[in-house]
């Protein structure tokens, strides 16, 4: 018990003297993956620790990158979208407010979207396909574990229904900028 305190308050960069939870520690042990009997390599959404006698962890740095990566990619995109969706509040509010003509605007911003959609085939393709790139199971596991602990799945998510969002509002938009002009 001793050493899962010690191995936690690491982990979680707190004060030693402190006494944690035991559900507090179990909590962050439990985000832990062996493969030999004397390593460990445990991961929170902001730190990692591995404990390798063997000093066999070089792959393992490298699958960490790439899941961070890959969790900067998705924060960009989510800030991005952020913004956009500001926009396009503006923009919805000129189309049907105040009634001015924004066809050639809007039909540029479901363009911009097109292309937001294609460079997200990569990302998502990357995302769900990492596990067979990577070929070795266990990095396969580390991937996976991080992948949870970063929530990975739920920002991808998230960013796929705010895309479809804003292309249903400029859809929408622009068709009833059409039809206004068949009228």
């Amino acid at each position: 018990m001793q050493k899962k305190y010690y191995i936690a308050n690491l982990l979680m960069e707190t004060d030693p003297t402190l006494k944690l939870h035991p559900h507090k520690i179990d909590n962050t042990l439990k985000k832990a993956l062996s493969f030999y009997d004397k390593d460990i390599y445990l991961f929170d959404y902001e730190r990692c620790l591995i404990i390798d006698p063997y000093k066999d962890y070089e792959d393992i740095l490298l699958v960490v990158e790439f899941a961070n990566l890959q969790l900067l990619e998705l924060q960009i995109l989510d800030r991005f979208l952020d913004f956009q969706l500001n926009k396009a509040e503006d923009d919805i509010r000129n189309v049907y407010y105040k009634r001015t003509i924004l066809g050639t605007r809007i039909k540029k911003k479901l363009a911009n979207l097109f292309w937001l959609r294609y460079d997200m085939i990569f990302i998502w393709e990357n995302l769900e396909n990492v596990s067979k790139i990577i070929g070795d199971f266990f990095l396969s596991e580390i991937y996976n574990l991080i992948r949870n602990v970063f929530r990975l799945d739920e920002w991808a998510e998230s960013i796929r229904n705010r895309r479809k969002i804003l292309d249903d509002l400029y859809s929408t938009a622009k068709s009833d900028i059409y039809s206004d002009w068949i009228i």
